[in-house]
């Protein structure tokens, strides 16, 4: 039990039965979202279906809805994916120019080409540079991503990288570079860090092959936390091993659990919205505190028949509801958007993250401003003694407490010293 608990303040504006709205200033660098407003990965009936159910008529209808909770939300970047034809990318660019004149950052992501030869290699190559010349605002090019082993032509990514930072270093030479990475679902295969040993060490004797950002994903059910550290730790040691380290920043740009209990990958467990929203939580603070440099879930909202699969994780795995067969209404926020909303919000502009133990991270915010402290319950771990003494804190649905001694809960609080 909490000694001396009081609760001093409740967010304003719930949604009956769901989660508290907060008012956002702002946006934050680190944290970002994985391609809102576009629906490419989905098939016709399914985008059709989307809209339909949301209330809106058209891609730019749905661009600026998508524009209206980014805002909400505070993030302060997106990743958008380039398509590649065969001949030229396809860029959304109107759309672009309305994520700018937000102040969203874009971060593209050119996609490969198919098949992945030498003639389709020159090509892309050629329309990359173009693209990133008649792109002079975007400043990170990450070339595709999760080319991990048993991936499609995952034995040519080296090719591939080389002729991506080739086009962007051409165009751009200031810009960043991100290397492909993996997805960090699990423990890391034996498979997957001999592949990218080998591709790293590669990479480390290639002349222009120099890379900015590592960028992997994570998705699967909630408890992941603690594996993610684990899992990332290995790869930082691969960086280190091949002398990459120093220069080399790692970012999340896909990341997601679900709420509810997706009919594909089979065996999910069910989950509540509030272990999404927890989980959401731990994994960010997690990855930050082992130095990660940005984030991003990968659905804003619940999609619809992703990779032509009714019912599967992509379709669960949005902070916004689509009405289609889930328990809220369409449009409707889950409890992990408000608490990603807050962790944006009581974390802005920190400047370092401490992990004092397992569940208990310290965020510095600079500018003489008190830490604010994430806590969780993890076996076996004490408090630290950073902890004790009374403290007032906020659970992810916006609830503000007191207490004289704080006893770390299952979900994440954020914690300020008194």
């Amino acid at each position: 039990m909490l000694a001396a608990l009081a609760v001093i303040w409740l967010a304003s504006s719930p949604r009956a039965g769901g989660p508290r709205q907060y008012s956002v200033a702002g946006s934050s660098p680190a944290f970002g979202v994985n391609a809102p407003g576009v629906l490419d990965d989905l098939p016709a009936s399914g985008a059709s279906e989307l809209l339909g159910s949301l209330g809106l008529g058209s891609d730019a209808d749905f661009q600026d809805y998508a524009l209206g909770l980014l805002d909400e939300l505070g993030a302060g970047w997106v990743r958008i994916d380039f398509r590649f034809d065969g001949k030229r990318f396809i860029v959304p660019g109107a759309y672009l120019e309305k994520l700018e004149a937000n102040g969203i950052e874009v971060v593209a992501c050119p996609r490969a080409p198919a098949p992945l030869d030498a003639d389709s290699l020159a090509v892309y190559e050629k329309a990359l540079s173009e693209s990133v010349a008649s792109h002079p605002s975007i400043r990170v090019w990450l070339i595709d991503s999760e080319f991990e082993a048993g991936a499609p032509d995952q034995e040519r990514y080296l090719e591939l990288f080389l002729a991506g930072s080739r086009a962007v270093r051409a165009a751009c030479p200031d810009c960043r570079v991100g290397l492909a990475g993996p997805r960090m679902d699990g423990p890391a295969g034996q498979d997957t860090l001999a592949y990218y040993d080998s591709l790293l060490a590669s990479l480390s004797g290639s002349e222009g092959a120099r890379f900015d950002i590592f960028d992997v994903s994570c998705y699967g059910p909630a408890g992941a936390a603690g594996q993610l550290e684990a899992t990332l730790s290995e790869y930082q040691g691969l960086l280190e091993k091949h002398g990459m380290e120093a220069g080399t920043r790692l970012w999340v740009t896909e990341c997601a659990t679900y709420s509810g209990q997706p009919a594909d990958p089979p065996g999910l467990p069910a989950q509540s919205e509030e272990q999404q929203a927890a989980e959401l939580v731990e994994r960010f603070v997690a990855l930050l505190g082992a130095g990660v440099e940005r984030v991003a879930w990968a659905e804003l909202y619940d999609l619809r028949s992703y990779g032509g699969i009714p019912g599967g994780f992509h379709d669960h795995s949005g902070l916004i509801c689509n009405g289609l067969g889930g328990s809220c209404a369409a449009g409707d926020q889950k409890q992990a958007f408000g608490a990603y909303q807050l962790l944006i919000e009581k974390t802005r502009g920190f400047v370092g993250v401490s992990r004092l133990a397992p569940g208990q991270y310290r965020f510095d915010l600079g500018h003489g401003r008190d830490p604010v402290y994430v806590v969780w319950s993890a076996e076996g771990t004490a408090l630290s003694p950073e902890l004790e003494g009374p403290v007032r804190y906020t659970d992810i649905n916006g609830y503000v407490y007191e207490t004289s001694t704080l006893e770390p809960r299952d979900a994440p609080v954020f914690v300020h010293k008194l």
